[in-house]
């Protein structure tokens, strides 16, 4: 019974922010995407690829059993030929797929 609301909160916590992330990204120009500040700071795009490996390496790959080919130094570089749509896919997907993950846990 806990488990079973526990999997439940957690699956509505990561559907509920993935979309407030496509909300807060909806209408920034690519040029804002990879945009940053001073040089150590982080743009959007870096972000988004941060927390697509971190979904993919804690969740995905830990609970999962599957493989983890998380290259988290790669996340950290700008990757100015994916566009603020394909970065933002990804974390749909990957985020997806960890639902599909954290909803079996347990069965």
């Amino acid at each position: 019974m806990i488990a079973t609301h526990f999997r439940h909160v957690c699956i509505s916590k990561l559907e509920i922010y993935e979309s407030r992330i496509g909300e807060a990204i909806a209408g920034l120009t690519e040029e804002q995407t990879w945009w940053r500040p001073h040089e150590k700071a982080l743009s959007i795009g870096i972000i988004l690829q941060h927390l697509n490996g971190n979904v993919s390496q804690w969740i995905i790959a830990a609970l999962g059993d599957e493989a983890d080919n998380r290259n988290r130094a790669s996340e950290f570089e700008e990757h100015h030929s994916l566009s603020l749509a394909q970065l933002y896919h990804q974390l749909q997907h990957t985020v997806n797929k960890a639902c599909d993950i954290i909803y079996g846990v347990g069965e």
